[in-house]
């Protein structure tokens, strides 16, 4: 009976992380289309979810800004 509790709270421990690293490495891959490559934005996210998750939606998105910038204006 013991051993049944152990290997059920092994199990649910590994799905809780496989679940976590799920998350952020979609949260990852987020700040990397914002133009954000750094991995502590996975580790953060990874670690602190919700703090991470708001971190990147926080963040400006850097590959419009560099459009935009690279953009030449009109001749008139």
């Amino acid at each position: 009976m013991v051993g049944l509790i152990i290997l059920t709270a092994i199990a649910v421990t590994i799905i809780f992380l496989y679940v976590k690293y799920y998350i952020a490495s979609e949260i990852y891959r987020a700040s990397c289309l914002k133009g954000y490559p750094d991995k502590k934005y996975f580790w953060i996210s990874f670690f602190v979810s919700t703090t991470g998750c708001l971190l990147v939606i926080a963040l400006p998105n850097r590959s419009i800004n560099d459009q935009q910038q690279t953009e030449e204006l009109p001749e008139l």
